[in-house]
């Protein structure tokens, strides 16, 4: 599981420059611990939300069970729902700010080259949809 995490990581970090990007130990630990049933794709989606959040650089343990599907598993039993929803809408929040950003770079373009969709990665579709979904633009 750890050679496909650094595997997702080089990726992320070939895709979009930042060369800075990097697991801390503390990260790795609670993805070695976290329950993968087989599941590439959720490890590879935790990957890239918790490249996202970690703006340093660094990601940290807080950017994995923020972004990770198996996230419950690491919440304090006394955690409170409203505790829990209140942490996944900050990950809302570092989207839209995230994709909002990538628009003000390229000056709202979308698609072809130098479009906040090549930065960003992904097909101008998804992004559409993404941008769509977080009410942008």
């Amino acid at each position: 599981m750890l050679l496909l995490a650094e595997h997702f990581v080089r990726q992320i970090k070939a895709r979009t420059g930042r060369n800075d990007l990097a697991m801390s130990p503390e990260s790795i630990e609670i993805l070695l611990q976290a329950d993968w049933p087989g599941n590439v794709r959720q490890l590879q989606n935790t990957l890239e939300r918790a490249s996202i959040l970690s703006q340093g650089g660094l990601i940290e343990a807080k950017h994995v069970i923020t972004g990770g599907a198996s996230a419950d598993s690491f919440c304090m039993d006394s955690e409170s729902r409203q505790e829990r929803d209140s942490r996944l809408s900050s990950f809302d929040q570092m989207v839209t700010i995230h994709l909002k950003k990538a628009l003000t770079l390229t000056g709202g373009k979308i698609y072809g080259k130098g479009g906040a969709a090549e930065i960003l990665g992904m097909k101008p579709t998804t992004l559409q949809s993404k941008l769509k979904k977080y009410g942008i633009q």
